[in-house]
Order: C-alpha cells, then sequence, then structure tokens
C-alpha cells in the first residue's frame, strides 16, 4: 500500500508533469485517463504499449522510414 508521503510524492509528480508547457498534450491525456484507473492495471498496460512502440520505432528506423513516417503523417493531416 502506497504511504501518505509517496501518494503525495506521486500527486506532486503527476501535477507538475501535467503543467509543464513542455509536456504534449498526448502525454496530458494519457496521465488524466491512467489516473481514473487501477495503477496496477495502467502499470502493465503502458508496459506492453512502450514493447510494441519500441519495436515499431525500432523497425521503422532500421527500414530508413522513421524520419520519413513523420512527415506522410503530417502531410496526411493537411
Amino acid at each position: 500500500m502506497m504511504s501518505k508521503g509517496d501518494k503525495l510524492y506521486h500527486d506532486h509528480m503527476c501535477a507538475a508533469v501535467l503543467n509543464d508547457p513542455s509536456t504534449s498534450q498526448f502525454s496530458k491525456d494519457i496521465i488524466q485517463a491512467a489516473l481514473k484507473r487501477d495503477p496496477v492495471d495502467v502499470a502493465n498496460e503502458l508496459e506492453l504499449l512502450a514493447n510494441l512502440f519500441k519495436d515499431r520505432a525500432d523497425r521503422l528506423q532500421k527500414e530508413g522510414l522513421l524520419g520519413s513516417y513523420s512527415r506522410i503523417e503530417a502531410n496526411d493531416d493537411k
């Protein structure tokens, strides 16, 4: 069980990240959604997603597509 001090530290860190102007809206949305869920479930799901997207980034980088992929996506939004 999380101590009161640990919870305060965690709440402070989440608030700091949420209030940081350099934090992407994507990250803020994930943090806000995650705070409403079971923290063990969130940790497990984020680990799964981190592994999934790390593998994807590694594959795209290996194929020389990582830089071009972001440009393709940016052009699709226009």
